[in-house]
């Protein structure tokens, strides 16, 4: 379904790959029932449009032609991994009614251990099949079990507005990137008032707007001399970003992110920018040293521990529910259940299952195709 990228090799980024390891690790970690969740959602997102705003090359508006060569780049590596996942999950649907993954059980609701918030799902009629199908294809919407990946639909609005930006930008010579920041900051605002106003468009642009700005902060770094300046990685600016970040954690601990960043939105934008040097020093510092490679291989696998980590932390669930005899249905809770320390062992299986799962899928295919070659 998607293109695997599993072997490292010199042309690829090494320190984005890093990046991309700890990054994902922290998404993970921010879905379990971590108890300081509020730390990890200050910059946990904001570093992914970071670092894809940071592997921006300008070739892509050069022309028109480039525009367009970008812009179905992104449908094959956004858009139809998104529409896969969701239509895979959407025929498993029934299936995962009757395995008690979705529920629609009474003693769901009010359950102190369950995390109900998403409430109660039903088994789908022919009609809500067709229904989901039209806005699973119309990047609306998905399944439960992929929620995680609204990440791809807000990835895929934040390039294409920035490659659209970026060609009209090229017409204003030595305004281009002025015109490019100030549309970023016009973006965001628009962000802030659709969720100051508790209005929500269709495909969450709210979300899109909050985001875009990291991707231009990327691109930007990129584009400059600043990246080579800017900043030292060392474990000096490690423990000063997650001091700052340990600040905002404290300032903000009663207040939901969207009310952080709809009300202070350059304080949001800061926190972004701390969580990007803190990631990108520790991926540095790490890369000092040996055996850590397995970084790099989570950050080359992230897209699908993006996608499989929500269907893996059933299995943990199942576990905990068959060893304290709980009735089947506590399975629905989503996307953990509401128990303190299993929080370790929900990160590591989100994160080790999806992997299993490419390193076997690989392995088979490997196999398979020299079976093939050597077969008479």
């Amino acid at each position: 379904m998607i293109k695997q990228d599993a072997v490292y090799t010199e042309n690829r980024n090494k320190t984005i790959d890093y990046m991309k390891g700890i990054a994902i690790s922290l998404v993970v970690l921010a879905h379990t029932n971590f108890s300081h969740i509020q730390y990890i959602k200050l910059f946990h997102m904001s570093i992914f449009f970071l670092f894809s705003g940071y592997c921006y090359r300008e070739r892509y508006s050069e022309n028109i032609k480039a525009v367009g060569c970008y812009f179905v780049k992104k449908l094959k590596g956004l858009y139809i991994p998104y529409v896969s996942f969701n239509m895979l999950l959407l025929c498993l649907h029934n299936l995962f009614c009757r395995l008690n993954i979705y529920t629609d059980d009474p003693g769901f609701a009010g359950n102190p251990l369950l995390n109900t918030d998403y409430g109660k799902i039903s088994v789908y009629s022919m009609n809500d099949f067709i229904y989901h199908t039209v806005i699973t294809l119309g990047f609306v919407d998905g399944e439960q079990l992929a929620g995680t990946i609204w990440f791809l639909r807000a990835l895929f609005e934040v390039s294409i507005i920035y490659v659209f930006t970026d060609f009209i930008a090229r017409k204003l010579k030595k305004f281009r990137n002025c015109f490019i920041f100030v549309t970023a900051v016009i973006v965001m605002a628009v962000g802030c008032y659709l969720n100051f106003n508790g209005i929500h468009i269709v495909t969450g642009v709210e979300e899109t707007c909050y985001y875009y700005i990291f991707f231009v902060i990327g691109a930007f770094l990129q584009k400059s001399e600043l990246k080579k300046i800017i900043i030292k990685p060392n474990v000096f600016w490690a423990v000063l970003s997650f001091t700052g970040l340990l600040v905002s954690y404290y300032i903000t601990a009663h207040e939901k992110i969207s009310a952080v960043t709809a009300h202070m939105p350059w304080f949001y934008v800061t926190n972004g920018i701390l969580g990007g040097i803190l990631v990108f020093s520790v991926s540095k510092i790490l890369m000092q040293y040996g055996h850590t490679e397995w970084v790099a291989y989570i950050g080359r696998n992230s897209l699908h521990i993006m996608l499989w980590h929500f269907p893996a932390f059933k299995i943990v669930s199942f576990a905990y529910i068959k060893l304290c005899g709980l009735p089947s249905y506590y399975l629905a809770s989503f996307p953990v259940l509401k128990v303190d320390y299993l929080w370790i062992a929900y990160t590591v299986v989100g994160i080790a299952v999806p992997l299993g799962v490419i390193s076997l899928s690989h392995a088979l295919i490997k196999k398979f195709s020299i079976s093939r070659n050597t077969a008479p």
